[in-house]
């Protein structure tokens, strides 16, 4: 309401932030009186167990996220609408039956694609990207097992048709020099941003990405492959 600054939950947050935190150095102090005054272990853990459970904690945040599911279905309309109007458009991956299927790639989600090793979900994912680039999305690789240029040789071959083993191997026909170096011109226009650190973190992932949409609209985000990046905490995990 009028008058209240602008940070106001915030504050409020912050506020009872530091009232839980003096809760819990209460809560310590008891856990020493009782461990010190020949109380049982077993029965000391079911006492805080239950001083536990009655911290409340009211988060701006996490109450957006607990709405009557009445809100929900009306988010569900709003979408239907906006899409009608062209106000949102999934990223196209280039494959009429996954585009189908899925509507294009829409922000916000996650995506798996999972195969057996050498089933090509790297040359997959690449295709998307030279679609969703070629079409005016901006995508961001993460390249955890693969060199850039490497990434970049498979997209070339895609743009050229010519065989990647043969760009690899620098055997090209006299004819085929003008098609590469034309490939090569279209592929440096593609607004993709690539990153091939082979010991990223999550957490790095996470800034890295941040900076891409700094430099402009971000529309897709492809990690290959994501279960070998290193967990930034102990509390992540790559399940």
């Amino acid at each position: 309401s009028d008058g209240l600054p602008s940070n106001a939950e915030s504050y409020a947050e912050n506020v009872q932030d530091y009232a839980t935190k003096r809760y819990l150095e209460e809560i310590a102090v008891k856990m020493a009186y009782y461990s010190k005054n020949g109380r049982r272990s077993s029965d000391i853990i079911l006492d805080v167990e239950k001083l536990f459970s009655e911290i409340v904690l009211y988060s701006g945040k996490s109450a957006q996220h607990t709405v009557p599911f009445s809100a929900a279905v009306s988010e569900a309309y709003d979408w239907t609408d906006r899409a009608s109007k062209g106000e949102i458009i999934g990223v196209p991956t280039g494959f009429q039956d996954l585009d189908k299927m899925l509507g294009g790639l829409f922000g916000g989600n996650l995506y798996l694609v999972a195969a057996r090793p050498g089933q090509g979900k790297t040359a997959f994912m690449l295709t998307i990207a030279k679609y969703a680039a070629e079409h005016g999305r901006t995508v961001g690789i993460f390249s955890i097992e693969m060199m850039r240029h490497q990434n970049a040789q498979r997209i070339i071959s895609m743009i050229s048709g010519i065989p990647l083993d043969r760009i690899i191997k620098g055997q090209l026909e006299e004819r085929e020099w003008s098609i590469f170096t034309n490939a090569i011109d279209t592929a440096a226009t593609l607004p993709i941003t690539i990153n091939d650190m082979a010991s990223i973190s999550i957490t790095q992932i996470r800034q890295e990405a941040r900076k891409m949409l700094a430099n402009g609209k971000l529309d897709l985000i492809i990690v290959d492959y994501i279960q070998i990046a290193q967990p930034s905490e102990k509390k992540e995990r790559r399940d």
